[in-house]
């Protein structure tokens, strides 16, 4: 089941790629998320081994694939649309949870913002700084699954900040920072079974591919 929705994800991202041609980008995202579920730490595990063990956040590792639009070429302003996973890497089972998430967002570079950037080219006139940061705001359903309970709906709120560096005129990487909050969920592995919000720090890098258009 999960399989074929990782394969539902993909495909649509693909045949979005082909089917929208000039100024889009394909962006692969490998991240580490600092996960703080306010309401739960600290709390009583359900009875382990007779013993009394308080709960502690783990830390998530996570994979992403995003599509940009960009509307208007001579300004680098994109919409995109996101997919992608995460799970915690902790084997113990009351510390384990996964992520399946899909959302929409908008990434802008208030410094390239003036009508005279040379896209879609990754190289633009300019400063690593003033050319390659960039804001990105978006918001993403989430199937979240704490251990082997099941899943439950979660909203996903996110802003991030990166700086692109061209490796080519169709190839980049970013590294970013960005700051998640996460609507509550359900932790059934607690003793009193509370419902927490997410406030999440995550980072990693970002590879970015740019569509060759012909001129």
């Amino acid at each position: 089941m999960m399989a074929s929705r990782y394969a539902t994800y993909i495909f649509f991202f693909l045949f979005t790629s082909l089917a929208i041609p000039n100024f889009g980008q394909i962006e692969v995202e490998a991240r580490y998320e600092n996960n703080d579920y306010i309401n739960w730490n600290n709390k009583v595990i359900n009875d382990v081994n007779g013993i009394s063990t308080l709960y502690n956040s783990a830390p998530s590792y996570g994979l992403g694939l995003r599509y940009f639009i960009q509307p208007d070429k001579e300004r680098q302003m994109y919409y995109y649309g996101f997919a992608g996973f995460s799970t915690s890497s902790s084997p113990v089972s009351y510390y384990k949870f996964s992520n399946l998430m899909a959302g929409l967002g908008l990434r802008f570079f208030p410094f390239n913002m003036e009508g005279d950037c040379d896209c879609p080219s990754f190289y633009q006139e300019g400063n690593l700084f003033s050319r390659g940061f960039n804001l990105s705001l978006g918001a993403s359903y989430n199937s979240f699954q704490q251990s082997t309970h099941s899943r439950q709906s979660q909203l996903l709120v996110d802003a991030q900040a990166g700086v692109k560096i061209p490796l080519g005129k169709i190839i980049a990487v970013q590294p970013f920072i960005g700051f998640v909050f996460g609507t509550g969920v359900l932790n059934e592995d607690l003793l009193l079974s509370p419902t927490s919000t997410l406030n999440q720090i995550k980072a990693g890098l970002q590879f970015s591919f740019q569509k060759q258009v012909r001129r």
